[in-house]
């Protein structure tokens, strides 16, 4: 990864966000989604529960608008700290196409291990926001640099 790394200039500076988005916005969703299956608000993994959908949708969405931000000031940092930037375009282009990717692959996991874990007998809220977090860093570090090389290719 080191070649994407010197290839895009500024990647290094928004590497550290994406990992802390997608682990921040995950977790968070896993908490709710434990919450509204205490609740009975969630049963099962159906797409037409609005609490299911909107929870997810409203992490989807969060998600998007935190890294065209995160893109956007990955940019200016990096021309602040006296380095060449790959421009603000690409930059935000590499965040988007990361958190939206990774957000729909954690957001069905989180929603497997929410409702597969109360169905088991185990609290969500103590196993899924550890779960995500780790999964989210892991899912997030290579949907980062497979975006940068799409973006690379473009």
């Amino acid at each position: 990864m080191t070649n994407e790394l010197e290839m895009i200039p500024g990647l290094m500076v928004i590497y550290p966000g994406v990992l802390g988005l997608r682990g921040n916005i995950s977790s968070t969703l896993g908490s709710r989604l434990g919450s509204a299956i205490h609740l009975g608000l969630i049963t099962g993994f159906d797409r037409h529960n609005p609490e299911l959908t909107n929870n997810i949708s409203g992490s989807l969405l969060l998600g998007v608008i935190a890294a065209i931000m995160l893109g956007f000031l990955g940019h200016f940092v990096t021309l602040a700290l006296g380095f060449e930037s790959a421009g603000a375009f690409k930059l935000i282009l590499i965040c988007v196409i990361s958190a939206l990717t990774s957000g729909v692959i954690l957001s069905f996991v989180a929603v497997l291990l929410a409702i597969g874990m109360f169905r088991f007998g185990f609290d969500p809220d103590n196993v899924v926001t550890p779960s995500i977090a780790t999964i989210g860093d892991i899912v997030s570090m290579f949907l980062l640099f497979l975006s940068a090389k799409l973006v690379v290719m473009l």
